[in-house]
């Protein structure tokens, strides 16, 4: 259990158990108590779109990262103070709860989010392979940003163990990919139509340090990635994968353990290293 300050979405996402029971995720105003299930009136959005599903992972691994670490049980106790627990239930007065209820709410001051990063991390959470087609020209701005980060994290040299790259997600409704700050993206070197083969390039797993949004509405996602001796291709991707029983998919966020050990092993010599 986490805390963030400031978190106000109501979200469940249940992931898959077996072949029958598929993950699914509730987006909408209840509440998990008592009073949401038995005396108020909500409304709810269930889904099994795997598109939303895998935002929706992509959100919650974000607000966990910017969480911290998990909560102590002398932290939980004294959430269970500060802010008391649904103790409604169907037979209450509903005079009463809803005293109860706007006490509780009043409190919008959260507790301040404890230490711990992102970059703390050893291993990555999750991984996204994304094809990038398009060599872009950025714009003086964004070459500022390009340049700024490079020399705030030592990658400005020539002998630098790591390099800032920068793509680009153009204002377009078909481009609505989950990635923000703290993400990870292996990156494939596609062609103008987006075609990859098994010869195709596969940069080294780079991690999302800023993301800055243009005057055109344009997006541009800055990726801190280590150089490493071992070149991949398409083909090593698929190889990995096969050990697994799976195909690897385009622009799709990975969360498994096994896959994401099976992707790093490619490049053994900075797995350890990415964070």
């Amino acid at each position: 259990m986490y805390s963030l300050a400031g978190l106000h979405a109501k979200t469940i996402l249940a992931e898959s158990i077996d072949d029958v029971h598929g993950a699914f995720l509730v987006i909408g105003s209840a509440n998990l108590s008592r009073s949401s299930a038995t005396r108020l009136t909500e409304c709810v959005v269930l889904t099994d779109s795997r598109e939303c599903l895998d935002e929706a992972r992509g959100e919650l691994i974000a607000w966990k990262l910017l969480a911290g670490s998990v909560l102590t049980a002398d932290e939980l106790r004294d959430l269970e103070n500060q802010f008391g627990l649904d103790r409604s239930s169907a037979n209450s007065d509903p005079s009463e709860l809803a005293g109860e209820s706007e006490a509780v709410g009043s409190k919008e001051a959260m507790p301040a989010p404890r230490g711990g990063n992102a970059a703390s991390s050893s291993r990555p959470t999750s991984l996204l392979l994304l094809r990038v087609a398009e060599e872009i020209e950025p714009s003086s701005e964004a070459r500022y940003h390009k340049d700024r980060i490079a020399a705030e994290l030592g990658c400005d040299g020539q002998d630098s163990d790591s390099l800032i790259f920068v793509f680009r997600n153009q204002n377009s409704p078909e481009w609505r990919l989950s990635i923000s700050e703290r993400s990870h993206v292996v990156v494939i070197d596609a062609s103008k139509k987006g075609h990859v083969s098994g010869h195709t390039y596969i940069a080294p797993p780079g991690r999302v340090v800023y993301v800055f949004d243009d005057e055109c509405g344009d997006r541009y996602y800055y990726l801190n990635i280590k150089q490493s001796s071992h070149g991949r291709t398409w083909s090593d991707v698929v190889v990995a994968f096969q050990s697994l029983s799976e195909k690897p998919e385009f622009e799709r966020n990975y969360y498994r353990k096994p896959v994401i050990d099976a992707l790093l092993a490619l490049w053994p010599d900075i797995s350890e290293e990415v964070n």
